[in-house]
């Protein structure tokens, strides 16, 4: 039996929260407490109850009709309360994949969305904030609580991967990375003006930036094979060569030149599909700041 992700687990409670709310629905739209059934029974009083009747026949209906949809609330509410817990239950488990994520969790800060739930007395909003609640909590990066001392553990070795790799583009790509630092304040401006002239190359760096930007799932590989797209289209269109690799030999005569740029693009493959490796949001900015300055290098250096 495959593990759910806390996502599926989720969306699980929505079905059943939809499934829920949808039997209310049904059971309030039909009975003798509904419009419908109120215009039959003042059609019966008006066609048969003898007139000095009348009155106390509609009284009588009248409590008939409180009573079964207070019956129908009371009952779903109870329903309501046993749902909300088997929700709880389940987030308990789960904490959102912060930054500063620890061993510990925070599974409470999730919890606490449930309490607007909690002061609601009528089992038709009851259940609609409580969906609503889940569609929310559907839609965060949840990781569940007893895999986080291993999300720990690969943090901490991605990062000291990551360091070892920016210490070797210091040393073997140095002209592009000591550029690196005005790209922390660079902004889409610069590079949009910096690329104008090739569209194609524009499209996937400013891809790049939108996956940078997105809380997908795997937008931070799709922001790296764009970053390393527009250094291959780049290339072949200022190399006028189709395999890239020819194209950088079209543009730079220097081996040391062009060995600068393999090796990023080496280090972009390693963290894109290429290399089989799903990247950080750290790896991901840091590749998207480094493709930035290896296009300007190249244009610079043209």
């Amino acid at each position: 039996m495959v593990d759910l992700t806390p996502k599926q687990e989720i969306l699980q409670l929505i079905h059943k929260g939809k499934n829920l709310r949808s039997q209310l629905n049904n059971e309030l739209s039909s009975g003798i407490h509904t419009n419908e059934a109120a215009m039959l029974g003042e059609f019966l009083v008006q066609g048969f109850i003898p007139h000095g009747y009348k009155g106390m026949t509609r009284k009588i209906g009248t409590i008939g009709q409180k009573t079964a949809k207070d019956n129908i609330k009371k009952r779903w509410q109870n329903q309501g309360d046993y749902f909300l817990p088997e929700c709880e239950s389940i987030v308990r488990k789960m904490s959102l994949k912060t930054k500063n994520l620890s061993t510990s969790g925070n599974a409470p800060q999730l919890l606490r969305k449930f309490n607007r739930v909690k002061k609601i007395k009528n089992p038709l909003p009851f259940f609609d904030n409580l969906i609503t609640v889940l569609q929310e909590l559907q839609s965060l990066d949840l990781i569940w609580n007893k895999d986080i001392e291993q999300e720990l553990i690969t943090r901490q070795e991605i990062k000291e991967i990551l360091y070892k790799e920016k210490q070797n583009l210091k040393i073997n790509s140095k002209d592009i990375v000591k550029n690196l630092k005005r790209f922390d304040s660079v902004g889409e401006t610069y590079i949009t003006n910096l690329l104008k002239p090739y569209p194609a190359v524009l499209n996937s760096i400013l891809g790049a930036l939108e996956r940078l930007q997105d809380n997908a799932p795997d937008a931070e590989r799709h922001c790296i094979s764009s970053c390393r797209a527009s250094i291959e289209s780049l290339c072949m269109k200022l190399g006028k060569d189709n395999d890239w690799k020819k194209a950088l030999c079209n543009i730079f005569t220097s081996r040391a030149d062009r060995r600068q740029i393999k090796n990023i693009w080496n280090f972009l493959s390693g963290k894109g599909a290429h290399g089989g490796h799903n990247p950080s949001k750290k790896e991901a900015e840091y590749g998207f700041r480094l493709t930035s300055a290896t296009l300007e290098f190249i244009l610079h250096k043209k």
